[in-house]
């Protein structure tokens, strides 16, 4: 358990155009401070709220991604974790979300790259990996848990192109479905080519030479939590990727998407925690049981 003056809440905000242009104060790597321009993304193009899938920032920063701002926030903490570091005691970062949130969360700990995560040895560029989480790591003795929650997010990403085609059978879709939605499997429904064009997930890729099931493995070891609200029951309505391959409910997805885990992996990855009573509703989903269990216990079932 953590004290209230022992737990930091950050709260990233992905800024729109629609929130104007203004500057705000930043202190750089000399010390001084200087105004600058915050980072906005596309609220409309291509879809709402592209944040949530990693797409690249507007010009003059159209070269990062907003995954690439989570991995600097982690990073910074867990560089400044340790003995005589500012975060001495630091045990754990927990990135979490609700909604758009939730795919936000699923999709950037699915592709991060970043030798925060210290789980190197999932690729054959593992020595080099292994140096970058030993320099990031600076003086702390023992890494800081990082950790994904994931609550009631509309859609997730998959691994493999199998989709519950009913209650019980996980399968590739027939050619019938597959024509009236080809684009599925691809990013941000799946990792197939095509789809929205994300640097971030290409490069997450790249780490992998293409190998999707290495990536995919990589992910099924990472501490990822999924909160669903057992009344979060509203029949949805968007896109033919989700609407038609993941389910009809946001819990209704949650289930199939937990459930698709076991059946690529042959054992349970991961944790999910329903949430009686409570649909789409943020504040009752981190404040229950199962959320303030989720974000601060320690003993939860990771595997």
């Amino acid at each position: 358990s953590f004290l209230p003056d022992e737990v930091l809440v950050i709260a990233p905000r992905f800024l729109a155009e629609e929130d104007g242009v203004f500057s705000v104060p930043v202190i750089t790597d000399h010390e001084t401070k200087t105004m600058m321009q915050p980072m906005q993304w596309s609220d409309e193009y291509p879809i709402h709220h592209n944040w949530r899938y990693g797409i690249n920032a507007l010009a003059p920063f159209d070269d990062i991604s907003s995954f690439d701002a989570m991995d600097s926030i982690v990073e910074y903490f867990v560089m400044n974790a340790g003995r005589g570091m500012p975060f001495e005691s630091l045990k754990r970062v927990v990135v979490g979300g609700h909604s758009a949130g939730g795919q936000f969360a699923q999709r950037w700990s699915l592709t991060s790259n970043s030798p925060a995560w210290d789980d190197y040895s999932f690729t054959d560029r593992g020595a080099n990996l292994a140096s970058d989480s030993r320099r990031l790591r600076g003086h702390a003795s023992v890494r800081p848990d990082i950790v994904a929650v994931v609550a009631n997010p509309r859609s997730f990403c998959y691994l493999d192109g199998r989709r519950f085609t009913n209650a019980t059978r996980f399968a590739i879709p027939s050619e019938e479905r597959l024509d009236q939605c080809p684009s599925y499997n691809s990013w941000l429904w799946g990792l197939d080519e095509g789809g929205y064009d994300v640097p971030y997930k290409d490069k997450a890729l790249m780490h992998f030479d293409g190998n999707i099931p290495k990536l995919a493995r990589r992910y099924s070891e990472r501490d990822v939590v999924y909160l669903a609200g057992r009344n979060d029951t509203d029949h949805l309505h968007g896109s033919c990727e989700d609407d038609g391959f993941q389910g009809g409910s946001r819990v209704e997805r949650s289930h199939y998407f937990f459930t698709s885990l076991k059946e690529l992996f042959g054992k349970k990855v991961h944790t999910r925690l329903v949430v009686d009573n409570v649909g789409h509703d943020h504040t009752l989903m981190f404040q229950s049981v199962q959320g303030r269990y989720a974000i601060f216990s320690d003993d939860w079932e990771r595997r």
